[in-house]
């Protein structure tokens, strides 16, 4: 994943300030135009990098993070959550990435079970 190691250098440093980007780098231009704030999710104990996958309207991400993104997450309310740990106790599921995520709080995305890479859907109780 070089391309991310890039993208998230280059927002590593902008995300700690969560100021608008200058217009070199992309963002909001002198012209009048919508100025954007960056928020740097983190990562999942144990990684490195983070990557979003979904947005949905309250404003919780989905995505993955971990060593090479081995663990999925949902970020909501200013925390980033494994969901692997929120399974039933005794699942044999290891979850790697959330792709996306509803207005409902469905998370869909790829883990393994018995070895084998599945989808999944994620549905709040």
């Amino acid at each position: 994943f070089p391309h991310h190691r890039l993208f998230a250098a280059a927002l590593g440093c902008l995300a700690a300030a969560a100021l608008p980007l200058p217009a070199a780098c992309g963002g909001a231009p002198t012209d009048g135009a919508t100025a954007y704030t960056i928020t740097d999710l983190g990562t999942l104990p144990g990684g490195t990098e983070s990557v979003a996958g979904g947005l949905n309207a309250s404003g919780q991400v989905a995505g993955g993070s971990g060593v090479l993104f081995s663990c999925a997450f949902l970020y909501s309310k200013g925390k980033m959550v494994d969901l692997t740990a929120r399974l039933p106790a005794g699942s044999r599921w290891k979850l790697m990435k959330a792709t996306g995520i509803n207005d409902s709080g469905q998370i869909c995305g790829s883990g393994t079970i018995n070895d084998h890479i599945h989808a999944f859907l994620l549905t709040p109780k």
